[in-house]
C-alpha cells in the first residue's frame, strides 16, 4: 500500500469532467468560492459527452418553440413518469446555457446565411423539438475546460474517487487514488457535486465509446447512504418516436416485404437507417406503431423471426441527400466517414448485410441518459438526500424526462442546465459552512477500502468479473424483453458475485486498481437494475415485463426508491404527486393514453 497522501482542501469539491461537471465547476467558481474539478480520466477527453454526437436541444420561444407542446410530448413519451417543474426549468434554462458556449468560444452548426442550424427529421412535424448541433463533444469539451483554467478553477486529471467523506450525516468531501502514481488523495470539501455520467457493463468497445462509464458517483453515494431511483428505466435505449396512427397507405412495402417504417427514432423514415425486412409486421392490427423504446425490434428476435436484413438499395434519393448533410450519422461528409469508404472500394449506401439486433442494445445496458435514473433528487436546487451532496447530469435522477427517453439533444441540454444548478446551489451552501474535518478514523478506514485489492497475493481478476455481470445483464431477455423468473436467477447470479467475489479483487498496480473499482461499482449498478426491475410489477416506457404486460395506473405512477440499509439493498415505492399525470390519467381512456402496445397486453 502506498503511504502517501495527498490533502486538498476546497469549497466545492466537482467529481466528474464531461458537460455536467464543466458547468458545475465554471458556475461555482463565479460565484466566488474555490472550485476543484476531479477526473478520472483527462476532463474534456472522457465520459459520454465526449462521445456523443453533439445534439443539444434548446427551447426558445423566439424560435417558434411552444412550450406547452415540448412539455406535452415529454410527458407523454415518458407515460407520465417526469416532474413537470424540473421539466419546464430544463427547457426555459437551456437557452441561456447556449449563450454561455458561445460566450466561451464554442459555435454551433450554422446556415449558410449564418443562422444557427437545426437538425431536421424527415417525417416529424416541423414544431417538434428539433436540436441543434455542436459537434461532437471532445470539439467543444476542451473549450469549456480552457474556460474553467481561465476562471480560476483547479483541475486534478486521472484521480478515480472511489468513496465520500462525511461528517455527522453531511457530505464533506471524498478520497481517492491517482491511477498513474497510486496516490491517495483527500479532499475536503465544503459542498460536493456528483457528475459522472451513468453506467453500462463494458461490453464490446466498438460499440461502446463510453464503456468507462460505471456507476461510480451513484455508487459511491448509495454506500454513503442517498437515495437512489429510477433505475428500472436505465437502460441506454433511444427515444421514442413520435406517435401517430398509421394508414394502410403509409406502411411500405419493399421488395414484396412488409417494412415497419416506425422501427428507429422516426416514423416514416425510420428506414433511412436501413430498411429492415424481417418476416413479420410489427404494426398492430389497429394500425398503431409500437416504437416507444425500439422494443419491436427484440420481440420480433424474442419470437424467432429475426434476423434483420439491412438494406440500402431502395432508401430515396431524398433521404441519402439529408443523411448527407447532418452531423450525426454515418454518412456525414464533413467527418469524411463517406470518403473513408469509397478509398477501401465500398460504397456503405450500397452495402447488404444481416444482423443480429442485439450489439446495438448492449452497450448501452445499465446507462442512464438525460437524468432518467440515479442519485435521487429533492428538489429543484441540485440536492439530494445527503446535506453537501450535489448532483448533475446522467448521474442525477432529477426526473425531469420519465420512463423513455423524449427526444435528441435531451441528455446534453439537461446535462448543461442540471450542472449549473448544482453549482451554483454548491457554491451557496459552502459559504454556510464552516470547518469541514471527516475524521482520522474515517479517511484510514476508507484509504484501506481503496488500496484492498493490491494487498491481495491472488484472487479474481476484475475482466473476468465484468464477464461474469454481462452475463447476467447483456442478454436481451433479462433487461429488455423481461419475466420476473429470469430476474430472479440473474439476480441470484448477481448476488453471490457481490457477496462471494467482489470482495476478493484484486489488482496489480494502480491501473489495475482503477479497474476493481469500477468493477465493484458495476455490481452495484447490476443489483440496482436486477432488484427495481423485479419490483415495478407493471410495464411502462422502455420498461417491459412479460408477466406484467400493462400499465398499472395510478398504482405505478410512483418511482422505486432505493437505500442502503445496513449493507443491504431496501426498496420502496414512492407515488408522484398526483399534480405530475395531467389530466390525461382521468380524463383521457387507456387505449388513447397509451397508443403504443405491449406484446400480451389486453387492452
Amino acid at each position: 500500500m502506498t503511504t502517501k497522501e495527498n490533502v486538498i482542501e476546497t469549497d466545492v469539491l466537482v467529481i466528474g469532467g464531461g458537460m455536467a461537471g464543466l458547468f458545475a465547476a465554471i458556475k461555482a467558481r463565479g460565484e466566488g468560492v474555490s472550485v476543484t474539478l476531479v477526473d478520472k480520466n483527462y476532463v474534456s477527453r472522457s465520459g459520454t459527452t465526449c462521445f456523443c454526437d453533439g445534439q443539444f436541444s434548446v427551447f426558445n420561444p423566439k424560435w417558434g418553440h411552444d412550450i406547452e407542446f415540448w412539455q406535452n410530448h415529454i410527458s407523454k413519451t415518458g407515460e407520465y413518469m417526469n416532474n413537470p417543474e424540473w421539466t419546464e426549468i430544463t427547457l426555459k434554462e437551456s437557452y441561456e446555457r447556449l449563450k454561455d458556449l458561445m460566450s466561451w468560444g464554442v459555435s454551433p452548426a450554422k446556415e449558410n446565411n449564418g443562422e444557427i442550424a437545426f437538425e431536421s427529421f424527415p417525417g416529424l412535424p416541423s414544431s417538434q423539438i428539433t436540436p441543434i448541433n455542436l459537434s461532437h463533444g471532445w470539439n467543444y469539451l476542451p473549450i469549456m475546460r480552457q474556460h474553467a483554467l481561465k476562471i480560476g478553477v483547479t483541475i486534478m486529471d486521472r484521480i478515480m474517487v472511489t468513496d465520500l467523506l462525511k461528517q455527522d450525516e453531511s457530505v464533506v468531501g471524498a478520497v481517492g487514488f491517482s491511477t498513474l502514481t497510486g496516490e491517495f488523495h483527500v479532499f475536503k470539501a465544503k459542498a460536493t457535486v456528483i457528475s459522472t455520467g451513468g453506467g453500462n457493463f463494458r461490453p464490446n468497445a466498438g460499440v461502446a465509446p463510453a464503456d468507462h462509464d460505471s456507476s461510480d458517483g451513484d455508487a459511491m453515494a448509495y454506500r454513503a447512504g442517498a437515495e437512489i431511483s429510477g433505475k428500472e428505466f436505465a437502460m441506454g435505449t433511444r427515444y421514442g418516436a413520435f406517435i401517430k396512427k398509421w394508414t394502410e397507405e403509409e406502411r411500405v412495402s419493399l421488395k414484396g416485404r412488409k417494412v415497419n417504417t416506425t422501427i428507429g427514432d422516426y416514423p416514416k423514415t425510420a428506414y433511412f437507417f436501413s430498411p429492415m425486412l424481417m418476416t413479420g409486421n410489427l404494426i398492430d392490427a389497429e394500425g398503431y406503431g409500437k416504437t416507444s423504446f425500439r422494443r419491436d425490434e427484440m420481440l420480433v428476435i424474442h419470437e424467432g423471426r429475426g434476423p434483420f436484413l439491412t438494406d440500402y438499395d431502395n432508401v430515396t434519393p431524398e433521404v441519402w441527400e439529408w443523411s448527407n448533410h447532418s452531423p450525426s450519422y454515418m454518412m456525414d461528409k464533413s467527418n469524411g466517414n463517406l470518403e473513408r469508404f469509397q478509398k477501401v472500394g465500398m460504397d456503405p449506401r450500397r452495402a447488404t448485410g444481416l444482423w443480429s439486433g442485439l450489439s446495438r442494445y448492449e452497450y448501452g445496458v445499465g446507462m442512464s441518459w438525460g437524468g432518467s435514473a440515479g442519485i435521487s433528487s429533492t428538489n429543484t436546487d441540485g440536492a439530494t438526500t445527503l446535506p453537501g451532496l450535489y448532483a448533475a447530469g446522467d448521474s442525477y435522477h432529477n426526473t425531469s424526462i420519465g420512463a423513455s427517453y423524449p427526444a435528441a439533444g435531451t441528455g446534453t441540454r439537461n446535462a448543461a442546465v442540471t450542472g449549473a444548478i448544482a453549482g451554483q446551489s454548491a457554491a451557496e451552501y459552502s459559504k454556510h459552512v464552516k470547518t469541514v474535518k471527516p475524521g482520522n478514523q474515517q479517511i484510514a478506514r476508507l484509504k484501506s477500502n481503496t488500496y484492498a485489492p493490491l494487498e491481495r497475493k491472488g484472487g479474481f481478476d476484475s475482466t473476468w468479473v465484468t464477464q461474469q455481470i454481462q452475463y447476467n445483464t447483456l442478454p436481451y431477455y433479462i433487461l429488455y424483453v423481461r419475466h420476473g423468473d429470469r430476474l430472479k436467477s440473474a439476480l441470484k447470479n448477481v448476488e453471490f458475485l457481490q457477496s462471494h467475489i467482489a470482495p476478493l479483487i484484486y489488482a496489480r498496480n494502480s491501473h489495475g486498481l482503477r479497474f476493481a473499482h469500477e468493477t465493484k461499482n458495476r455490481l452495484y449498478n447490476a443489483e440496482a437494475l436486477l432488484r427495481s426491475t423485479l419490483f415495478r410489477k407493471e410495464s411502462r416506457g422502455i420498461h417491459y415485463r412479460e408477466d406484467y404486460p400493462r400499465r398499472d395506473d395510478p398504482n405505478w405512477l410512483a418511482w422505486v426508491k432505493i437505500k442502503n440499509d445496513h449493507g443491504e439493498m431496501k426498496l420502496t415505492k414512492n407515488t408522484s404527486p398526483r399534480k405530475w399525470w395531467g389530466e390525461q390519467i382521468s380524463s383521457i381512456p387507456y387505449k388513447e393514453r397509451y397508443p403504443n402496445r405491449y406484446k400480451g397486453e389486453n387492452v
